[in-house]
């Protein structure tokens, strides 16, 4: 059997979205209650719809982003969350790359060149 890859439109069915919340470990450190506020706008907007799976780095930033999120009306049936150590919320350029393979998907490891 060959092998097929594909690399899924940005329009095509989602089964999830995958965020990073912003912590004192990233480039949001000197706003960081403004942004945490309007991320927990975006991760209670998305939750109206899908499931989201939230990246945090430890318990204590989990707990933070659980009570930012219930003051934001998400709901929180369609938060996981995964603990994970990153110093970047923008996924694009530090997330994995999804690719279609077969029937299933592959994540593949992008290491960014910081441009």
């Amino acid at each position: 059997m060959t092998e097929r890859l594909r690399f899924p439109a940005e329009w095509e069915p989602q089964s999830a979205i995958l965020m990073a919340w912003p912590h004192a470990g990233t480039d949001w450190a000197t706003r960081l209650k403004s942004v945490q506020s309007c991320f927990a706008g975006l991760c209670s907007a998305i939750s109206q719809y899908q499931p989201l799976l939230l990246l945090v780095p430890d318990e204590v930033t989990e707990a933070n982003a659980v009570a930012a999120l219930a003051v934001s009306g998400c709901r929180m049936t369609s938060v996981q969350f995964l603990r994970l150590p990153y110093n970047d919320t923008w996924l694009r350029d530090s997330g994995p790359i999804t690719l279609q393979e077969n029937d299933g998907f592959r994540l593949l490891d992008f290491h960014f060149t910081a441009w």
